[in-house]
């Protein structure tokens, strides 16, 4: 479990379009797509495809379960370190409105506060991840 003080890393700069609500349990924060998604916290990773939100890629360790869904391109199965590069935010799926994250952690309270990156980790953000890199050399 996270310690008692420990804050999810806020998984990317943006603006916050649709806050936790009753039949919406998670941040919906806008997006370039393409724009790098890192790790809300350390993990084990993997994406999957749903009709309704794309690309998505769930992250779980030490008691805590976070999504982060209508990806572009998910990480590939893996562990992964809190501020990793795990996709690049898209707007894939039936329930997108446009590019987003739609970011979900469960236990639920973890995203009321949430931490800012380092100047090292936004710094990184930029970084295009060696998967993404392998991927678009592949295609030409």
């Amino acid at each position: 479990m996270l310690g008692l003080f420990a804050a999810l890393l806020v998984p990317m700069s943006g603006v916050v379009t649709q806050g936790v609500e009753q039949d919406h349990p998670a941040l919906d924060i806008s997006c370039r797509v393409g724009r790098p998604v890192r790790a809300a916290h350390d993990g084990v990773g993997r994406s999957r495809w749903t009709a309704t939100h794309g690309w998505t890629f769930h992250l779980a360790g030490a008691g805590v379960k976070t999504r982060y869904s209508h990806l572009n391109a998910g990480a590939p199965a893996g562990s992964y370190n809190r501020g990793q590069i795990i996709g690049l935010c898209g707007n894939t799926g039936r329930w997108s409105t446009g590019p987003h994250l739609h970011f979900e952690a469960e236990p639920l309270h973890l995203l009321d506060v949430l931490e800012s990156p380092s100047a090292e980790q936004l710094k990184s953000m930029e970084q295009m991840p060696q998967w993404r890199q392998r991927s678009v050399e592949a295609s030409r």
